[in-house]
């Protein structure tokens, strides 16, 4: 009997790292569970060594980086079997890959434009919700060290790949049903939802903000790690709001030599509401149930990638 998981709708890349050291555990014998062990600390060294390479290339933000990789549900997620791991890793990773470029003094190399391109086609494929990241290509355009017949080449064939890799990989997942309980009892029905979201455009606006009135607190909170584990270990909160607080004064207090101008930031922002949209009309096609008057299933670790 073929085993059902939500995985199989994941791209490969996201479990690369774990098969490969499951492998090699299954070769030496290795217990089941403590070959699981062993795949959350392989992937959390992952973590740390993009993580070092990103705190050092990045060209403002070190501090505020570096804490914003320690937060507790980041540290969970970088320690679990989750797709997540490594979904994380590459976002982060692409996002200062692509500040390094911005400020970087000569032009671009055949082996940067290959990194380029693995990284974008990989966002969109491990996670299709995210592939909106892949925009940040916009902000070369400042860059007047790289020749711009190469920038624009860049910029418009990374956009188009993640646009396509994104959609043919929406497309090809629609082949698998999701056959969990909850799907069938909450009728969920994907397909039935976006056409009433084209048809009530409206209607759906007034879910979507809705939505954020009732839960952005809860989104922001647990995207710090309020919830851990199955949503069911509780920490401090004076100690979440401690983290948060840090967070969003770090960029006014921490000494940059560097930083974004206006129509950069307003990019960013763009980019950022974008991907909160996504995201969470993502929840309302595949876990809300038909025409339901809130998004459902949305998780503030969603938000990582893109906060």
């Amino acid at each position: 009997v073929p085993v059902q998981t939500i995985a199989k709708t994941y791209f490969f890349i996201n479990y690369i790292p774990g098969g490969i050291t499951f492998f090699v555990c299954r070769q030496l014998n290795v217990n089941i569970l403590l070959a699981c062990y062993i795949v959350k600390l392989f992937n959390f060294i992952l973590f740390l060594i993009i993580g070092y390479y990103c705190i050092k290339k990045i060209p403002f933000g070190k501090l505020l980086l570096a804490i914003y990789m320690f937060l507790p549900m980041i540290l969970q997620q970088a320690c679990s079997l989750s797709a997540d791991a490594i979904i994380n890793n590459l976002a982060i990773l692409f996002i200062v890959y692509n500040l390094k470029l911005l400020y970087q003094e000569q032009d671009l190399t055949f082996k940067q434009t290959i990194i380029y391109y693995i990284l974008t086609i990989s966002i969109s494929l491990c996670k299709y919700v995210y592939f909106p990241i892949t925009f940040m290509s916009l902000l070369l355009i400042k860059n007047k060290n790289i020749n711009k017949k190469k920038r624009n080449k860049l910029i418009i064939i990374s956009i188009i790949i993640s646009i396509l890799s994104a959609v043919g990989w929406f497309i090809f997942t629609q082949n698998y049903v999701d056959v969990r309980a909850y799907i069938k009892e909450a009728n969920v029905k994907p397909i039935e939802q976006a056409k009433y979201i084209l048809s009530n455009p409206l209607n759906y606006l007034g879910i979507f903000i809705n939505t954020i009135n009732e839960y952005g607190g809860y989104y922001l909170l647990t995207f710090v790690g309020s919830e851990l584990g199955y949503a069911n270990i509780i920490i401090p909160q004076i100690y979440i709001l401690i983290m948060l607080f840090g967070v969003f004064l770090l960029p006014f207090i921490e000494n940059n030599q560097k930083s974004l101008d206006k129509i950069q930031k307003i990019l960013m922002v763009a980019i950022f509401i974008i991907l909160v949209v996504l995201i969470i009309t993502g929840l309302y096609l595949t876990w809300s149930p038909l025409q339901y008057d809130k998004v459902a299933g949305v998780q503030g670790r969603y938000f990582i990638p893109v906060m």
